[in-house]
């Protein structure tokens, strides 16, 4: 069944609002049949069809006629609730352009040479000094993997004193001592360690936009 052949959700509402359980039940006797067919061609061809199936049926728990050896369920038991809660997951899951073998080698793909284009940048970067720790952080995304380069000291000293020792965020005066150089654009949005990219902030401003 084509993905254009799948029922749209507006209609599937349509025939669940209007108590229509008989074609309810003809819809899912044909969408569970191909869910499940997809399902056993991602198996057979050798893919993981666990996340495919998780994002389908989501809600299924909750179908008291549905168990997991059915995968999705064909009974004609099931009341019009229950119904319309698997079609919907059925008509997703059917739609879903990685439901195939074919779709779901494509999408790995694109994952695959995403993170190697990531990988790539990391490790052309300058600013980041530790290339050990690139794949951690392409996988949680948590900088202190990386040891980001901090500012120069003279930078920090120039912008101190243009800011006069005043922490913009706050407007409190304060020591060289007692701030911290800060990436105006941040490193993760593609801000470098340069001077013009430096401002100077107190130590409880610098921690609290670091939090956020």
């Amino acid at each position: 069944m084509p993905r254009k052949d799948v029922p749209s959700m507006e209609y599937i509402t349509n025939l669940y609002e209007s108590g229509n359980l008989q074609e309810l039940r003809s819809i899912n006797e044909t969408l569970a049949k191909r869910a499940n067919w997809r399902l056993s061609d991602l198996e057979n061809k050798g893919l993981d069809s666990s996340a495919a199936y998780t994002r389908a049926t989501y809600y299924l728990s909750e179908v008291s006629d549905y168990s997991s050896g059915d995968r999705f369920s064909r009974s004609k038991q099931m009341d019009i609730d229950a119904l319309y809660e698997q079609i919907k997951q059925e008509s997703n899951f059917l739609r879903w352009q990685t439901s195939t073998a074919a779709g779901e080698r494509e999408r790995r793909e694109r994952v695959f040479n995403t993170l190697e284009e990531k990988v790539a940048a990391l490790m052309a970067d300058e600013d980041v000094t530790k290339k050990s720790g690139i794949y951690y952080y392409v996988f949680d995304g948590k900088e202190k993997h990386l040891s980001i380069r901090s500012f120069l000291d003279r930078d920090k000293r120039t912008v101190y004193e243009q800011q006069g020792g005043i922490c913009p965020i706050c407007k409190n005066h304060f020591e060289f001592s007692e701030m911290a150089g800060d990436h105006i654009v941040p490193w993760s949005k593609g801000g470098k360690s340069v001077l013009e990219n430096l401002q100077m902030l107190c130590t409880d401003c610098n921690l609290k936009k670091s939090d956020n």
